[in-house]
């Protein structure tokens, strides 16, 4: 799938291939056409925000609305 990945804290996220995510039980997969980059995001993406891991590479965003397989609208 393509996302907007954080490869490396401090840089912009670049548009590329990432994994497709998988759903454990009790989860659903969610198509995400677009979400917001708020300043968290940027935060999270210099690693200076207090929730983020400092973990990369990561995909960009916090929130959204997108659609589950069955048509139903997800936010």
């Amino acid at each position: 799938m393509k996302a907007a990945v954080v490869n490396t804290l401090s840089q912009p996220p670049r548009y590329e291939e990432f994994a497709e995510p998988l759903a454990d039980e009790g989860e659903a997969i969610v198509e995400m056409p677009a979400v917001g980059l708020h300043p968290i995001v940027k935060a999270l993406a210099s690693g200076q925000h207090y929730s983020g891991k400092g973990e990369v590479p990561f995909i960009a965003g916090v929130d959204g609305v997108g659609k589950l397989a069955d048509g139903n609208i997800a936010s």
